[in-house]
């Protein structure tokens, strides 16, 4: 009989005591110890601990055999170590394995007493409060947890960035230079701030290869307080927080700006109260969620026949979900705050690989769903070779720390059907005593009309109106002509979602682009207009010549471009 710390382990099992296999049995300790603080408390010191620690452990490249080895890693300290020691004894003991030494251990000497006035003052230092540190005025610090912060503006939070990036939007707020001159013997360069943001653990970079950098929490809250330095020394800050960039959408589904409905914040959303017994929970599949091509039902079948009332249809967003439907209406339907996100280990790879795995991860985050569960069936006995499976490693540590994601392990379709079934009947009971807040969001303003309805309800726990969610994250919902501009712009191979903001904002709708095409002498000058346009941003935003020449291949050979005369 499986015990509690084996289904912690997810079912891993030791075969020959080896340092790799204990070290994914850390992993996995810590992954459930991530997901289970986040179930107490979404969002807190405890969940990101964990996290942090279990992203520090997937990207080295050590073995380790004893928890107290551990205590060498970034994020990993003693209470942690103690914590992992302590499952491993009772993994140890419910399989009859002899416990591992601890390599570090040594002969410990007794250090003299201290006295009672040096104890005394000691005690005090450990209870003054630390100042919060703020990077020197324009350093390289400073100017690299700005341009981290702008560009979480745009992209959203938790967005990361390559150093070339923030160097470039890093370069106004810093007044020393980022590149080194070797010819006058100077080697520093404002680059080296980076060290210490990350030493303060306000800036983390969970992968070595090729990174890419994140703020914290706390180096959050540091951006926002450097703003207000900046506000204080009076200094312009618009182009930092600049309000026409934030309401840019942060996937493809591009979001209306949050300017559509004016300042009216009573027309944002409606809510109502389904009490229980008024309602019935039910579990939605997505209708293109299969096992295989063979058997496009599995999924529905195999829970009906656990008794749970599952439905087969197209969703807006994740694979599955949990609605309430109103017992005495026309199919009227609530979205609960659960949903997953479910992906085989291979399909896993495929979508790290080719960028669906940020792409889909951005709309889950637009869904307002307070419980998001990614969900990875990898079967026994299935190996990744290590540059995949660090891949792997690396983009679940960012889920569980960054997107603040739960991450649930199976080991095929039929494990998966279990924790569905057991997830609804759970859901099921809990709600059987307890009332539903029901929110309809104003579906042009999603977002903002759930944190509105949240901060005004004094709650967190409220449903969405089912046909307000779908509307509001379809793919093909409404548009405007600034989404379908965009989204035209896209459909030419190559060109990005950041590429095709960026033109439309210089070129805002496809009548000053024609025109810009028009304006040009000769057929080079035409070729090459977005790549010079856009040749100074960043570069995920820079167009190359080729792509420039692709682009005025669709829109500046039109043969309704408007001709200046």
């Amino acid at each position: 009989m499986a015990t509690d710390i084996d289904k912690e382990a997810g079912g891993f099992g030791l075969e020959g005591q080896g340092a790799l296999e204990w070290k994914q049995l850390f992993l996995q300790w810590l992954e459930h110890l991530a997901t289970k603080a986040r179930e107490a408390n979404a969002g807190s010191r405890t969940e990101s601990a964990y996290a942090r620690a279990f992203a520090s452990l997937a990207e080295s490249s050590k073995d380790y055999v004893h928890p107290a080895q551990l205590v060498e890693l970034r994020y990993i300290g003693p209470k942690i170590c103690q914590t992992l020691e302590k499952k491993m004894k009772q993994y140890c003991q419910a399989h009859g394995i002899i416990m591992p030494d601890n390599p570090l251990t040594t002969t410990r000497f007794e250090s003299p007493p201290s006295s009672p006035e040096i104890s005394q003052t000691r005690k005090t230092a450990l209870r003054r409060k630390p100042k919060l540190w703020l990077p020197r005025y324009r350093s390289g610090s400073y100017a690299i947890v700005l341009a981290l912060r702008k560009n979480e503006k745009v992209e959203g939070k938790g967005a990361g960035m390559s150093k070339s990036d923030i160097i470039s939007l890093a370069k106004p707020f810093c007044d020393s230079s980022f590149d080194t001159n070797h010819s006058t013997g100077s080697f520093y360069s404002a680059w080296g701030g980076i060290k210490t943001l990350q030493k303060r653990e306000l800036v983390t970079a969970p992968s070595m290869r090729a990174p890419k950098y994140y703020l914290t929490e706390e180096g959050r809250r540091i951006a926002n307080a450097l703003r207000q330095v900046q506000k204080e020394k009076g200094e312009q800050i618009e182009d930092l927080w600049s309000s026409d960039e934030e309401d840019v959408d942060r996937d493809p589904g591009l979001a209306e700006s949050d300017t559509e409905l004016g300042n009216d914040a009573e027309s944002l959303f409606t809510n109502s109260i389904w009490p229980p017994g008024t309602f019935e929970i039910k579990l939605l599949v997505d209708n293109r969620e299969v096992r295989n091509t063979a058997d496009r039902t599995y999924f529905v079948n195999e829970i009906r026949s656990k008794g749970i009332d599952a439905h087969s249809r197209p969703l807006a967003v994740g694979d599955i979900m949990w609605v309430a439907e109103k017992k005495e209406s026309d199919g009227e339907m609530a979205v609960l705050g659960h949903i997953v996100e479910r992906k085989r280990i291979d399909d896993l790879v495929s979508s790290i690989k080719d960028g669906r795995f940020q792409e889909q991860k951005s709309r889950l985050r637009r869904s307002s769903l307070n419980h998001i569960t990614y969900l990875i069936e990898e079967p026994q006995g299935y190996t990744l070779n290590q540059t995949f499976k660090k891949a792997v490693d690396t983009a679940m540590a960012q889920t569980i720390a960054l997107d603040n994601f739960s991450l649930k392990r199976t080991t095929g379709p039929e494990d998966t059907v279990k924790y569905l079934a057991t997830m609804t009947r759970h859901l099921q009971q809990y709600y059987s005593t307890h009332s539903l807040q029901i929110v309809n969001p104003n579906i042009y303003v999603f977002e903002k009309a759930m944190n509105q309805a949240r901060q005004a309800l004094h709650t967190n726990a409220v449903c969405i109106d089912y046909d307000s969610f779908s509307k509001a994250l379809s793919k093909s919902g409404r548009m405007t002509l600034r989404r379908l501009y965009i989204r035209m712009l896209m459909t030419i191979r190559g060109l990005t979602l950041e590429k095709a903001i960026a033109i439309q904002k210089v070129y805002p709708t496809p009548q000053t682009l024609f025109l810009a095409y028009s304006a040009q002498g000769s057929e080079t000058e035409k070729k090459l207009l977005i790549y010079n346009a856009l040749k100074d941003s960043i570069s995920k935003k820079r167009v190359t010549k080729p792509l420039s020449e692709k682009i005025y291949q669709v829109w500046g050979t039109h043969p309704d471009s408007p001709q200046i005369s």
